[in-house]
This record gives structure tokens, C-alpha cells and sequence, in this order.
């Protein structure tokens, strides 16, 4: 940096034409006292401008420092909020989550890499997923970010990140999950697991609109979804139920929904579609409506292969063909590439006993069934309500009845109100039953509905 001297003062000097005369003195270097006086004083001016200026641009580093800092240490605070109940001890076997931020970063975790093999995480206390949800900028708008995911590589293969531990809701809720991604394949709380445990979950007042593979609990399961519930709106194209949207392997028992499933094909009260020989939907039932193009059912819109046995409907059913009120569908063979998910294997038949379709309505235009629409392997022991009615408001058009038949034996009002087991088809563990209420999983056996009084 140059320093104003005796040099500057020369080539001012140097520049002056006409010296003044006014004071009657010069200095060294060739200026009057008046001039030297002036001059000192602009460079005092422009010392203590620079000075400023200084004092400015240091003011302004130590701002943005201070912001870097501020910025990281909030990034910190918020990883700390979500991861911090694992990072502090990732060798554990057992974690408690009881908040929305620790519940997103389970799903930070997971769709990075960490698969939870082995270990349990637990819900402590109910969790709003509002700041996640409808209207907030969060994820695009487009809202909750499944836990579980596939994704596409550019060499056409797919790379996996799934659930593969036990998570236990501990009966606590999770209220407001929104999602609204038309894109999105594996869509719900959780997106994708495999041989995972889900245990105790309550998810209420769910908004769900996805593209495929969409539950309001899971959008694909293999493993265990055991003993909850979802309550709601879910909304999908093919693979829609309303606690999962696919059960590949294992089971989905002692769950329940309440609310709206609508979509393409393969739309279910409780589960799109029971996938494998593996796989099975039990002691399950839905209230509320179903509604879908093809392979629409009250509790599961195709039984590719499996068992879906002891559960009942109440939904509102409708659509286009392949219509039940128990399953839209059941086949013992699936062509390949079937809404472009088939594999082309072939399974063992499928199965649908003792169950009870207690609908209102089954609306189809063909292959209509008050048990199951259109029907490969075996339907054995269900019932359905003797006053349900079709699409043209009729109830004497069913006539395929008998236990082991696509419409099921009549019950009649009186003998739902009579039996609160329905014929011991739902009696014992999990059900809690009373004659004159239909039996549930949860809480107080339900008021019979007034359809069917």
C-alpha cells in the first residue's frame, strides 16, 4: 500500500502553474502553507475514507463469516434434530424417534443406504408431519418422502434402498402425511421394505396422491405389517390400497382403513394386490369406498396368489369389471408385463375364505361379484349381506350364491345383529366383538352401519 510523502507533495507540486502569493510563504517542496493546509486536509479526508471503507469490508467478512457459521451451525442443529437419536449411538439395537424431524431423518437414513437389519426403532409419542405437509415448501411442495426407495439407474437397472428392520409405533399416531407426487412409485410412510417388521402403527388423516405402488402405511411390503391402521385419502394409478399398496411376501394382518382408495386397476380397501404364494392378508377389514377402473375389491383388488382370509368390508365398492366386495380378482397365472409390473411367473392358486362382505354396493359393468369379481383357485366359507346391491340398485341379481361361490352365502341383517362374530368368522384374538356391532381390531366394537339394519 503507498503512503502519501514527500513524492505525492512533488507531483502536486509539478502540476501547480501559478503559485499564490497569499500567505507569502512556501514550503520544501515548492507550496504555499494555504496549498500544504489543503492538501493535508484532503488527505485526511481520504485516509479516513479509506479507513472506512476498511472498516466497511472488515464489517462485511466478519457478517458473512458469522452467517457461514450461523448457516452451519443451524445445518447442524437441524442433522442433530433428525439423525442425532442414532448417530449418538449407531451400534445400538434399539432406537426411540418421537418427533417429525427424527421420523424424517429415519428416512434420510434408510434412503441413503442404511437398511436397519436387526434393529428396532420405536415411536415414543404422536408425531405431526404438518410442517412436511400441505402448503409448506418442503420437498417441492410435493410433501412427505417415503421411508424405502427405488430408483432407476441411467444402465436401466435399479438400485435398492429398503426398509429391512422393525418399526414399532408403540399404538402412538402420525397424523397430516401428505404426499402429492403423480411421478412417485412406493409411495406411503414407508415406500419400500423387505423383510421388515411394522408393528402398532396409527397414521390418520393421510393425503395421499402418488403414481404407483401406493399405501396409506406402505407402498410396497415383504415382511410383517401387523396390528394398524390407516385412516384418510389414498389416491394412486395401478397397485392402490389403503394400507399397502403391494404385500410381495409375508403378511398383512389385524389392519384396517378408514376412508377413500380410488385409482386405475388394482385398487383395494386394505391392499392392492396379495402378489406371491408368500404373501397374505388376514383378520383385515375397511369401511368407507373403493372405486377404481378394473380389479377393485373391498379389502384387495387382485389375489395374484396367497390367502386373503377372516376379514370383511363395509366400503362403498365400484367400477368397471373384475369388481368384488371382498376381491376384484384372483388369478392363478399373471401374463408378463401386466400394468407393466408382471414377472411372468406362475404361483400356486390362490385363496379366499371365511370372509364377509358386509357392502353397501358392488358397482361393475362386468365380472361382478359380492365376494370376488372374476375368480381362479379357490373361495371357500364367505358370506355377504343378503341386501347388498349392485349397480342397478338391485339385490336379486346375485345369483351365484353359496359359501364357496364369487357371491357368498346370504346373511341377513338379523343374523349380522345376532352374531357379532359372524359366524365365528370373527371370533377370538384380534377381534373384539358384541352381538348387535360388527367386530373390530381396536377400541369398541362398531355400531352396525345403517345399510345394514
Amino acid at each position: 500500500m503507498k503512503t502519501a510523502g514527500c513524492g505525492k507533495i512533488a507531483a502536486i507540486a509539478l502540476a501547480v502553474v501559478v503559485l499564490t502569493v497569499a500567505g507569502g510563504m512556501t514550503t520544501g517542496c515548492g507550496e504555499s502553507k494555504k496549498e500544504r493546509e489543503a492538501r493535508e486536509a484532503q488527505e485526511a479526508a481520504a485516509a479516513a475514507q479509506a479507513r472506512e471503507q476498511m472498516a466497511q469490508e472488515q464489517e462485511r467478512m466478519a457478517q458473512e463469516q458469522a452467517a457461514r457459521a450461523q448457516k452451519a451451525a443451524a445445518e447442524q442443529a437441524v442433522e442433530q434434530a433428525r439423525t442425532g437419536w442414532y448417530n449418538a449411538n449407531p451400534n445400538a439395537n434399539a432406537f426411540e424417534i418421537s418427533t417429525a424431524e427424527q421420523l424424517l431423518g429415519l428416512a434420510q437414513l434408510v434412503n441413503g443406504g442404511n437398511d436397519f437389519s436387526g434393529k428396532t426403532i420405536k415411536m415414543t409419542g404422536d408425531i405431526d408431519l404438518s410442517a412436511y405437509g400441505k402448503g409448506s415448501a418442503f420437498n417441492d411442495g410435493k410433501g412427505w418422502i417415503p421411508i424405502g426407495r427405488i430408483k432407476e439407474r441411467a444402465d436401466n437397472s435399479w438400485e435398492g434402498r429398503l426398509f429391512r428392520g422393525t418399526f414399532d409405533g408403540g399404538g402412538k399416531k402420525i397424523h397430516r402425511l401428505y404426499i402429492n407426487d403423480n411421478t412417485l412409485d412406493g409411495a406411503g410412510l414407508f415406500g419400500y421394505t423387505d423383510d421388515a417388521i411394522l408393528k402398532n402403527i396409527g397414521v390418520v388423516d393421510v393425503d395421499i396422491t402418488a403414481k404407483d405402488v401406493v399405501g396409506g402405511i406402505v407402498g410396497s411390503s415383504n415382511g410383517k405389517c401387523d396390528n394398524s391402521y390407516s385412516t384418510g385419502t389414498v389416491r394412486g394409478n395401478y397397485f392402490v390400497g389403503g394400507v399397502a399398496g403391494r404385500v410381495t411376501g409375508g403378511a398383512v394382518a389385524n389392519c384396517y382403513f378408514t376412508g377413500t382408495v380410488s385409482g386405475g386397476g388394482v385398487i383395494g380397501g386394505v391392499a392392492g394386490k396379495i402378489y406371491s404364494r408368500f404373501a397374505s392378508v388376514k383378520s383385515c377389514y375397511s369401511t368407507g369406498t373403493v372405486s377404481g377402473n378394473e380389479d377393485v375389491g373391498g379389502v384387495a383388488g387382485l389375489v395374484y396368489a396367497g390367502q386373503l382370509t377372516g376379514s370383511y368390508s363395509t366400503s362403498a365398492i365400484s367400477g368397471n369389471r373384475n369388481i368384488g366386495g371382498i376381491a376384484g380378482r384372483t388369478s392363478e397365472e399373471e401374463e408378463d408385463g401386466e400394468y407393466g409390473f408382471g414377472d411372468g411367473h406362475i404361483s400356486s392358486p390362490p385363496t379366499v375364505t371365511n370372509n364377509a362382505a358386509l357392502n353397501p354396493t358392488v358397482k361393475g359393468k362386468s365380472s361382478v361379484g359380492r365376494i370376488v369379481g372374476k375368480y381362479d383357485g379357490t373361495v371357500s366359507n364367505n358370506i355377504a349381506f343378503a341386501g347388498l346391491k349392485d349397480r342397478g340398485g338391485r339385490t336379486d341379481r346375485w345369483t351365484v350364491k353359496g359359501e364357496d361361490t364369487s357371491d357368498g352365502e346370504d346373511v341377513t341383517a338379523e343374523e349380522i345383529a345376532t352374531d357379532g362374530t359372524l359366524g365365528a368368522r370373527f371370533h377370538g384374538k384380534p377381534w373384539i366383538t358384541e352381538n348387535g356391532k360388527l367386530p373390530v381390531l381396536r377400541g369398541k366394537p362398531a355400531n352396525i352401519p345403517a345399510h345394514l339394519r
